[in-house]
Parts: C-alpha cells; structure tokens; sequence
C-alpha cells in the first residue's frame, strides 16, 4: 500500500511478507520489510523508486548469508519487485475507473436539459 507524498513520489505505506521455510528466508523477507518500512539507515520509508532498488546482492551481504541460502535472497527481492508490478497495474486500473467515471458524470451533465 502506497501513499502520495508532496513531491509526488509515492512511499510505501505498509509493508509485509508472508514467508515459510527456513531462517534465511525468514530473515531475508523481514530485512527487507524493515529496509522498506523504515530505509536503510533508518531515514523513513521508502519512496517506489528506492524499493525497486533492492537487489538481492544486498541481503545477502547484510545477512552474511552463505552460498546455499542465497536462493532464499533471490526469492525476497523478486517478490518485491512482483509486488510492485502488481501494485501499479492495480492502480493503473483504479485510475482509469476513476476516469471514466467521471467522463460518465460530465456526459450526463451535458446531455441534461437545463429548459
């Protein structure tokens, strides 16, 4: 969930992971939503453009996470970015009902008798 901030970027609003396996997905998944809900450095939250910048590269590194878990990386940082793709095609379709709806308003009241 996303909200608009006054320079026009969208941050994050809330983040979360349904994750199931071992410890380094676990942890992968919840580095992640805090990365996201609270920035690297723990400067706020993350605008779109930043999230999409997670690279797995980056987990593992934070996590020390060995060759065998890296998979578990891997995992976390393309469902962040699926989770983006999926976000914006939704609100690509909230926007255009929005705009055909009110087209619709505007085409019935010009279409109305005013006599």
């Amino acid at each position: 969930e996303c909200e608009e901030e006054e320079s026009g970027k969208e941050k994050v609003k809330e983040a979360k992971f349904k994750a199931f396996g071992c410890g380094a997905m676990i942890a992968s998944s919840s580095l992640a939503t805090e990365w996201v809900m609270d920035g690297l450095e723990g400067e706020g939250r993350m605008n779109m453009e930043e999230v999409r910048d997670i690279k797995n590269t980056d987990l593992v590194e934070s996590l020390d996470l060995n060759l065998i878990k890296i998979h578990c990386s891997v995992l976390t940082a393309s469902a962040i970015k699926l989770a983006i793709e999926d976000y914006k095609s939704k609100k690509a379709l909230r926007d255009d009902a929005k705009q055909n709806s009110k087209a619709e308003e505007i085409a019935e009241i010009e279409n109305k008798d005013f006599a």
